[in-house]
């Protein structure tokens, strides 16, 4: 298990992805949305919501990767300063 961990990491968070979209599917009827009113979203406004998303990515990921070296060089306060700016 530690030479595929990151592969099953990324399964299991699949796994999740799947499992949270099945529950919503079930109970949420998608028929009976009114979809021109997300397909007539403006450009201006969807460039925005993809770099909103963006930041929060990389940020995320930011995190992580300074959270694991935060814990290897036993630094906790040095690491987090930069992705919890980018957070906020």
């Amino acid at each position: 298990m530690k030479k595929c961990q990151n592969l099953l990491n990324i399964l299991s968070s699949l796994l999740r992805i799947g499992v949270t979209a099945c529950v919503l599917g079930a109970y949420i009827p998608l028929d009976k949305i009114n979809w021109s009113i997300v397909t007539s979203i403006p450009s201006h406004e969807t460039k925005i919501i993809a770099i909103i998303i963006g930041v929060q990515l990389i940020s995320s990921a930011l995190c992580h990767w300074f959270s694991l070296i935060a814990c290897k060089m036993h630094a906790l306060r040095r690491c987090f300063i930069l992705p919890l700016y980018l957070a906020s």
